[in-house]
């Protein structure tokens, strides 16, 4: 995995936080780069503002994992990979409770999680698709940078080609 410098990461928040929007899709561009990260912590998929939660670095939300129905949240496209990884993994975990024969209630709540990730997803889509190309391509390789940074910090690395190991625990050719 590449590596990224501190003025390369500031860079790519610059551009990444002109496009952040809440769960309606209305702009919530930070000022800077400093207050981008200043105001906010890191969830999944986007940042959290609720001023409680910030202060304790993400570990004091009422609503865990549910950021996509919450007014604190704020994302921005460079996560739409990881809300459609989200998605498809919401309906496979859906689909298990069914089978599984779970009250009713559960269902409802991946309904209604799915509805609310695809929904903050279609925003982003839509604003990634309405801007001029230029500025699509420089926010596209912002969001390559801020990519490599979340899975150096998720602790993930390249596994590149894989190795095998001889009976004595050494690298074989």
């Amino acid at each position: 995995m590449p590596l990224v410098s501190l003025k390369r990461k500031r860079e790519a928040i610059k551009v990444v936080s002109r496009h952040a929007f809440d769960r309606a899709g209305r702009a919530r561009p930070a000022c800077s780069g400093v207050a981008y990260e200043a105001r906010s912590v890191a969830v999944p998929f986007g940042l959290c503002e609720e001023p409680s939660n910030v202060r304790a670095g993400g570990k004091a939300c009422v609503i865990r994992f549910q950021c996509a129905a919450c007014r604190f949240f704020t994302p921005d496209p460079s996560h739409l990979p990881a809300m459609e990884e989200q998605i498809a993994a919401m309906r496979a975990d859906r689909e298990t409770a069914i089978a599984w024969e779970v009250d009713e209630f559960v269902i409802r709540n991946f309904d209604d999680n799915i509805k609310a990730m695809e929904k903050i997803a279609d925003i982003a889509r839509a604003k990634l698709e309405a801007l001029p190309e230029q500025e699509r391509a420089d926010l596209l390789e912002a969001t390559e940078v801020l990519r490599i940074v979340r899975a150096k910090q998720a602790g993930l690395t390249d596994l590149g080609m894989p190795r095998f190991l001889d009976r004595r625990g050494q690298e074989s050719a």
